[in-house]
């Protein structure tokens, strides 16, 4: 029996109103498309493309969906589409399953780019730079991810690495690019390395932090007189030597910020130093690299002064922790070294009659390596051995540690010097 076919113009409101068993319906608007009515249900039906297949040249009908669920819009924008790919040789039903495979995929990414957020790839960039040894600092370490978990998570931790934009990181940094625009300053550095490997992994196609320094604007930092360390002049420091750190009761704090004035070394490598640091045949100290709060990615040497090896010489060795400057007990988290206030309290309570070169504040213990960088200017040091003994970068890592060697006689020299200097106002 062949079957009855119409032509018509259809419309929702006929389609709604179709009784069930009535014969095929040929659009009118679009050559090919059919709907075919339910045989037990008003209102309802399926679509159906009636073409010649490019592949095999014979007559095909391929189905499209049901109606409603598929609007008449719907079939008609469907069927537009295959008649365009049949006109260009493709084969319905291979569109279809192509169309169906990119879907997939499309689903698929927006997947991928729901869980590579910006967290996510943070860690993930973390881990990388750990197990490649390019961090070795571990409080290096600890800070570069605390800060951006404290500051930038919160804002965009849960964002898709590819939806966060320029401003958004705005957004993050506003509050502290003009407070605090050291901290400030890191972060959008940190927030680039990420997008920076997430780029190169494939994850994303751009880095917006240009952009967002762009939009942040130029940062309004404090004049550079306000930013140091107050420090104490180098003139008035043999008084304080004599006055406050030799007279008096005896006390391990007094020795210890000693140690450090003499070495102009940074409070961290002197309340950590260990006796295995020493060597007392050469009256020579050895910071390894990435040893604990040293700020150091190489092994620095430096010569001990007379006065500092005599310094060491007169301590306990048998020390909790191999500690050269252990505190009387161990803290509540149980570790024996000092802390950085110990030494801070210290100041404080015996700076008077002592000045800073800021009026507005009292000197500071780290302000001590700025009195010997003065002291060595003035006195006509080379400022490449002055930078060497602060530890400060010079140069890439080969260049410096040929400088650290070649030049430790002569900075042998200029802390001998420094320390006879220091000493000048003790009695004899």
């Amino acid at each position: 029996m062949v079957e009855k076919r119409t032509s018509t113009k259809l419309t929702d409101a006929k389609l709604r109103n179709i009784a069930p068993g009535s014969p095929v319906l040929t659009s009118a608007q679009h050559s090919g498309l059919q709907f075919q009515p339910s045989a037990v249900t008003k209102g309802i039906g399926t679509w159906y493309l009636r073409y010649y297949d490019p592949d095999t040249g014979k007559r095909a009908r391929l189905r499209l969906g049901n109606y409603p669920a598929i609007s008449l819009a719907e079939a008609e924008d469907q069927a537009k589409r295959l008649t365009a790919g049949i006109k260009a040789g493709i084969s319905p039903v291979k569109a279809i399953e192509q169309e169906r495979i990119e879907q997939e995929e499309r689903l698929r990414a927006a997947e991928t780019a729901q869980q590579n957020t910006f967290t996510v790839l943070t860690e993930i960039f973390y881990e990388r730079q750990i197990a490649a040894g390019v961090w070795k600092n571990e409080r290096y370490r600890q800070q570069w991810l605390r800060e951006i978990k404290r500051l930038v998570f919160p804002g965009i931790g849960k964002m898709p690495i590819t939806e966060i934009k320029a401003l958004d990181i705005v957004g993050v940094l506003e509050d502290v690019w003009h407070k605090t625009p050291d901290t400030a300053g890191k972060l959008i550095d940190r927030i680039g390395q990420v997008f920076t490997f997430a780029e190169a992994m494939g994850y994303c196609e751009h880095n917006p932090t240009k952009a967002a320094r762009v939009a942040l604007g130029k940062q309004k930092r404090k004049p550079k007189s306000e930013r140091h360390f107050p420090s104490m002049p180098w003139q008035d420091l043999p008084r304080f030597v004599a006055d406050v750190l030799l007279s008096g009761r005896p006390a391990q704090s007094k020795v210890t910020l000693l140690f450090l004035i003499i070495n102009a070394a940074r409070s961290g490598a002197i309340r950590l130093l260990q006796w295995s640091e020493i060597d007392f045949r050469a009256a020579m100290w050895k910071m390894e690299a990435d040893a604990p709060e040293r700020k150091t990615y190489i092994d620095r040497f430096y010569p001990l002064p007379r006065q500092a090896v005599q310094l060491l010489h007169s301590l306990p060795k048998d020390t909790p922790a191999n500690l050269v400057f252990p505190m009387a007990k161990p803290n509540k988290h149980g570790s024996w070294a000092m802390s950085d206030m110990t030494l801070t309290k210290l100041l404080r309570e015996h700076s008077e009659g002592f000045h800073s070169d800021r009026p507005d504040k009292g000197p500071t213990v780290h302000g001590f390596r700025a009195s010997f960088k003065n002291w060595a200017t003035e006195h006509g040091y080379d400022d490449l051995q002055s930078e060497i003994q602060l530890a400060h970068d010079v140069g890439n890592d080969v260049y410096q540690s040929y400088m650290r060697s070649a030049m430790i006689e002569k900075r042998r020299q200029m802390m001998q010097a420094w320390a006879d200097y220091l000493f000048s106002a003790v009695a004899a």
